[in-house]
């Protein structure tokens, strides 16, 4: 028997990282973020990677694109 990963869904994702669903959306397509697409369309997220993203720097958290990372935290988020 294989376990499920816990999800959040993308709304909650979205309120814990204090941005939008559109923005955790980018995450999932940039690959900060793992989640899986149901037959709907409806996301879900992956809690280990958002849990890894919130562990982060704040401002190494942002969806800014950076070339590599912000550099706030000596480089090592990306």
């Amino acid at each position: 028997m294989t376990e499920k990963a816990e999800q959040v869904s993308l709304s909650e994702a979205a309120r814990q990282l204090e941005t939008t669903p559109l923005k955790v959306l980018m995450m999932l397509k940039q690959g900060r973020l793992s989640g899986l697409e149901d037959a709907s369309g409806a996301w879900s997220i992956d809690v280990g990677s958002l849990t890894a993203l919130l562990a982060l720097d704040p401002a190494c958290r942002s969806d800014r694109p950076t070339g590599g990372g912000c550099g706030g935290c000596g480089g090592g988020c990306h």
